[in-house]
């Protein structure tokens, strides 16, 4: 019996270590539908005049899904062609059609007015690298947002202006951005002794004469610097040209369009002098991995990189908040997701973040910028004069 005693000692010790492994394995097993892959709804405009921006930001998704959470999901994309109309159509075949839980989109301003209600009604959990809303249209923070809220920039740029001029003119694209850009300058300017003056003009129309009846309207107000207030990159290139043709020389703000390249390289110096509101410089904010993970992009995709480049570190964190959020719910399904979202502090490629009870993120802001020599650069007082 002695000689059998280490082979049984041997044997109990070996079942002992499987009876651990055993109830390890199943402490920390995770609920089923864990292993399959999640599904994930798109909203981008694949057609219309910002389909290759919606093109680059899926692509965008599908490169940080590999780095992050490989396997783990299932991506159906809706064409929502940046209107409002086109949120409906494509909200409604995600949510009704697809059944998808987790948006990430829409991107554009016209197309989130169209979903709003219906990823709020549903009760989805939906985030958008661009796409900017104020309080009152986000019921309870249903979306929540990483692209730098707008309101603080256009702050920025009030003071600057308020300190600089008399009357600001507003030339205005009719549409959603718009719309919200006037009201919150109207908004800061209350108890200012700055004059403001803002004329509409239909969306899309840019033809010569319809750009200057507007510039000369707002010349007998005797402006002394001009805000281009449009909805796209498009409509903003052409109002300017116009207003170059038309020989009105007053400074020009903006908000974002004049970092792209796209305008860049057809203004070139022409542009000089434009004070913009804009997010961060990318190479400014973003972590090494960030700076790695965008070279890679860039290498992977170099002809279908027109996107600004801080779209990429929005994207990145959109997707990295949306999979941390599936994770929690799928591991602790007692933990509501939005009340995840809306209390979590997150590290990623722009440092920490957390998202307000309106669900924008708080942690990155915009800043002005300007344009010299043809080149955007930080901009200081009178650093902007040409």
């Amino acid at each position: 019996m002695r000689d059998l005693f280490p082979y049984l000692f041997s044997l109990f010790a070996c079942i002992s270590t499987l009876w651990a492994t055993a109830s390890y394995a199943q402490d920390i097993q995770l609920p089923k539908r864990y292993h399959k892959r999640v599904k994930i709804g798109l909203s981008l405009p694949l057609s219309g005049s910002q389909a290759e921006v919606g093109a680059e930001v899926q692509l965008m998704v599908q490169f940080i899904a590999k780095e992050l959470a490989p396997e783990k999901y299932e991506f159906v994309t809706a064409d929502d062609k940046c209107t409002e109309w086109g949120g409906v159509s494509a909200m409604h075949q995600l949510l009704n059609v697809h059944k998808v839980r987790y948006v990430l989109g829409p991107i554009c301003n016209e197309t989130m007015q169209g979903a709003i209600d219906l990823i709020s009604k549903a009760g989805v959990t939906a985030i958008t690298p661009t796409a900017s809303l104020p309080p009152s249209g986000n019921p309870a923070g249903a979306v929540l947002q990483t692209w730098p809220r707008d309101n603080i920039g256009l702050e920025l740029m009030h003071k600057y202006v308020n300190s600089k001029y008399r009357v600001l003119g507003i030339i205005s694209e009719e549409g959603t951005r718009a719309k919200e850009t006037v009201e919150t300058l109207l908004n800061f300017n209350k108890s200012h002794k700055l004059k403001m003056y803002n004329i509409w003009h239909p969306t899309g129309d840019t033809e010569f004469d319809t750009v200057r009846s507007k510039l000369v309207a707002l010349t007998k107000r005797k402006v002394d610097v001009l805000l281009i207030n449009s909805n796209s990159l498009d409509t903003f290139g052409k109002v300017y040209r116009r207003m170059l043709q038309s020989f009105f020389r007053k400074p020009v703000l903006a908000v974002f369009y004049p970092a792209r390249p796209e305008f860049l390289k057809y203004f070139k110096e022409k542009a000089d002098g434009i004070v913009f509101v804009d997010p961060p410089r990318l190479n400014d904010i973003v972590t090494e991995q960030g700076k790695e993970w965008h070279t890679e992009f860039k290498a992977a995709y170099p002809a279908k990189t027109t996107a600004p480049d801080f779209l990429f570190a929005t994207t990145i964190e959109a997707f990295r908040t949306l999979h941390l959020g599936i994770q929690q719910e799928l591991t602790n399904p007692d933990f509501p997701i939005r009340d995840y979202l809306h209390s979590a502090t997150f590290k990623g490629i722009i440092g920490k973040y957390t998202f307000d009870e309106s669900g924008i993120i708080e942690g990155v802001y915009p800043v002005l910028k300007t344009i010299q020599r043809g080149k955007v650069i930080a901009f200081r007082p009178g650093n902007h004069e040409t």
